[in-house]
């Protein structure tokens, strides 16, 4: 016989106190499952939420540090998926915009893809957070703010002649004959210098060092600063590279043209990037919004990315 219980003089969970915070994760929810309404301490809510807290030594114990430590943890996240296309003031004044400390501790408070900084050079974009953070040979690369630019910032060839050389884009980026990428690239790296000194970041990056036929058959890890884009980090994938080997650690796109595409076109002015099409030939962005490529000594824009900390 089944038991009856008298609950008419029961009360309403509505009709409890209420609590505005979780102290000790010693509280207990109710919950239904499949085998009826179970016990669950607020403990045991904030493992399930971010991972066993006790194990990964994050966040106090409680649903309230782990749910604080999951938002920390997804800020870079969450930064490069907002989009504030808009001009934030200038780059000489970069310290009280871009602050460093913000950047240092991953928090990336009011930073966000799009904020721009007027400068005489063009105006410099924040491209996106932490794109690089442990990437490249020395794996202790921390928290930086990757840059470009809104257009281009003068034009150049890649070679004086329809060759990318024996090393492709690491052949061309180290020329300094007037008119050429690699010249341009120097004058800017220069200016860049001079605005954000010791913030602007070297970094270690992996370009191709031999070729055979216009296709890579090697790379190298190198020091580089200020650098032209690849495919891959304008269009999200390659398009016409001519190997792997063009890719490298350049594979993340930047999420300014995940979040507002147009701007890969640089307000309508084609531009080099660095990866190798073919022995006469490198990728480039045309200012119809094609993907392309071009013979090296064509005079295009120029548009690298750097990065600051």
């Amino acid at each position: 016989m089944a038991a009856t219980y008298n609950v008419s003089n029961g009360r309403k969970f509505t009709d409890e106190p209420s609590l505005d915070a979780l102290t000790d994760g010693s509280e207990i929810l109710l919950v239904h499952t499949a085998k009826g309404v179970k016990a669950l301490k607020a403990s045991a809510l904030s493992k399930y939420i971010a991972g066993d807290a006790s194990i990964a030594g994050i966040g106090d114990g409680t649903v309230t540090g782990a749910i604080a430590n999951l938002a920390g943890r997804m800020k870079d996240d969450l930064h490069n998926s907002m989009m504030d296309y808009r001009v934030i003031g200038a780059a000489a004044d970069h310290a009280s915009l871009l602050p460093a400390d913000k950047i240092a501790d991953g928090s990336f408070e009011g930073i966000y893809p799009g904020q721009m900084l007027t400068s005489d050079l063009g105006n410099l974009i924040v491209a996106g957070c932490d794109l690089f953070t442990s990437f490249g040979d020395n794996i202790s690369f921390g928290h930086h703010l990757v840059m470009t630019f809104d257009g281009v910032s003068g034009t150049g060839k890649m070679n004086t002649t329809n060759s990318i050389g024996d090393k492709g884009y690491a052949t061309c980026r180290a020329l300094t004959d007037d008119g050429t990428v690699g010249a341009r690239l120097a004058a800017i790296k220069k200016r860049l210098q001079e605005i954000f000194g010791d913030r602007l970041q070297t970094f270690r990056a992996d370009y191709p060092n031999a070729y055979a036929n216009g296709v890579a058959t090697g790379w190298e890890w190198v020091d580089a600063c200020v650098e032209l884009m690849s495919e891959a980090e304008v269009y999200g994938t390659n398009v016409w590279a001519s190997s792997g080997y063009e890719t490298g650690i350049d594979k993340t796109q930047f999420p300014i043209f995940r979040l507002k595409p147009e701007l890969t076109t640089a307000h309508r002015n084609w531009y080099w990037l660095r990866t190798v099409q073919s022995a006469s030939s490198f990728c480039c962005a045309d200012d119809s919004g094609a993907a392309d490529r071009d013979g090296a000594s064509y005079v295009g824009g120029v548009r690298p990315f750097f990065l600051i900390a």
